[in-house]
């Protein structure tokens, strides 16, 4: 198998150099397994035009194409109603992202993750993380900031439930209530508070800001995991 971007290289350089596709697909030689070799050309005539039709493009193939994705380039793809054409471009777009969302995912790997009986607190998780691979950084950390509450609630009604007075309570301030709770019960440790607190901050900072950087998100994550592992006191498994 090859990498993202390699695969990127090749289309890039095919559509620079015009190269039709079709005559490299017609190269190729299916077999059972699903794989692809060089097929031999059928005959002398046909071996000269794959050579004459390769050696044309050559010097030109040797060429590593640069693409970028401008403002102009982005306004223009709103007027195109092609399907094919907006394929080709996402297809290009999604190779960009692929080494990076590599990175990020092995940054993830010594994280360990907890399994969740409450789905929507699940389901936030999940999501989560994959804003993070995705490099969406402020929806990983405002998500991250939902699921500590959704946990809590949830952590808190099963000791009886915790007494917030709507009257007195500012809504904004019902998260941080929750923390403080959760700690007068012993449900959080202290470090496990402050934690809860540094989730909550910079989820309503990514909210109000709209910023939070990616490795800030990460911290968030990993917080989060382990505020959700002792809530729940179930086993860790690595992510993934």
């Amino acid at each position: 198998m090859v990498t993202s971007d390699e695969v990127l290289t090749l289309l890039l350089a095919l559509e620079h150099t015009k190269l039709n596709v079709d005559f490299c697909i017609s190269a190729l030689d299916s077999v059972s397994d699903g794989s692809y070799s060089i097929r031999e050309p059928r005959d002398k005539a046909e071996r000269a035009e794959w050579l004459q039709e390769l050696t044309s493009k050559l010097p030109e193939l040797r060429l590593r194409p640069v693409i970028e994705f401008d403002e102009e380039t982005l306004e223009a793809l709103d007027l195109v109603t092609d399907y094919d054409t907006l394929d080709q471009h996402f297809t290009v777009v999604a190779l960009l992202q692929v080494p990076r969302m590599v990175a990020r995912w092995w940054k993830l790997q010594p994280l360990r993750v907890v399994l969740l009986p409450n789905e929507k607190v699940t389901s936030y998780l999940r999501q989560a993380t994959t804003c993070y691979l995705h490099g969406l950084p402020t929806a990983a950390a405002v998500l991250c900031r939902a699921v500590l509450e959704f946990a809590l609630d949830e952590a808190l009604a099963s000791k009886g439930g915790v007494s917030l007075p709507s009257s007195r309570t500012d809504p904004k301030d019902r998260l941080k209530n929750l923390i403080n709770w959760a700690r007068s019960t012993r449900l959080l440790t202290d470090t496990l508070r402050d934690k809860a607190h540094s989730v909550r901050n910079r989820g309503n900072s990514a909210v109000h800001d709209g910023s939070c950087t990616e490795t800030a998100a990460l911290a968030l994550i990993k917080d989060t995991g382990e505020i959700l592992r002792h809530v729940y006191g179930r086993p860790a498994r690595r992510a993934g």
